[in-house]
């Protein structure tokens, strides 16, 4: 074996196997991650301010670590805060996405609309974590398509995804060592 499994190739891994005289390697595909925010306030970065409205932080961060672990990142934009949008928002995304990546809409509040989405044409796992910053959390599949709903708050989401997503994308590429 010239290379243990699970380990990112990068110039000097590939320099062994070329100093071998290998011309291929077999790999695991790059994860495609579905990344989606949700909420009525979120605006992109560079559009002017609104009242009552935040830029949206978190798909920036996210997008730029989900590259940085090695993932594909189909951005899939905002969305309203509406049932229906999410629904078919997540019809469109199990088809081309190994994971569903979202944003806000996970906590208990009126416009909070992932819970019931899964619930409701999904299978929901688990709702809420008992962590702080971090509760409001929803795992589940919609059709075979694992989602991971973050909080929308940004530390909140920093935290989750640190501790379960990120996990669970190096897990999904082979990593031996996926936990901190």
């Amino acid at each position: 074996m010239l290379l243990q499994a699970g380990k990112r190739l990068g110039p000097f891994e590939l320099a062994v196997a070329a100093a071998q005289g290998c011309t291929e390697l077999q790999v695991v595909r790059r994860p495609r991650v579905a990344l989606l925010s949700t909420g009525d306030e979120l605006l992109e970065p560079g559009t002017p301010m609104r009242p009552g409205c935040i830029y949206n932080s978190n798909r920036t961060l996210l997008r730029h670590w989900l590259e940085a672990l090695g993932c594909e990142v189909i951005d899939a934009g905002i969305l309203p805060d509406r049932p229906q949008h999410t629904r078919l928002r997540l019809e469109q995304l199990q088809h081309g996405a190994d994971l569903i990546l979202t944003t806000g809409g996970v906590s208990a509040g009126d416009a909070d609309c992932l819970g019931q989405v899964l619930r409701d044409s999904g299978r929901p796992l688990f709702w809420k974590l008992a962590i702080k910053p971090g509760k409001p959390l929803t795992v589940g599949y919609f059709g075979q398509v694992p989602v991971i709903g973050l909080p929308g708050n940004p530390a909140s989401a920093l935290v989750t995804f640190g501790l379960l997503a990120r996990a669970y994308l190096l897990r999904l590429q082979g990593y031996r060592r996926w936990r901190r």
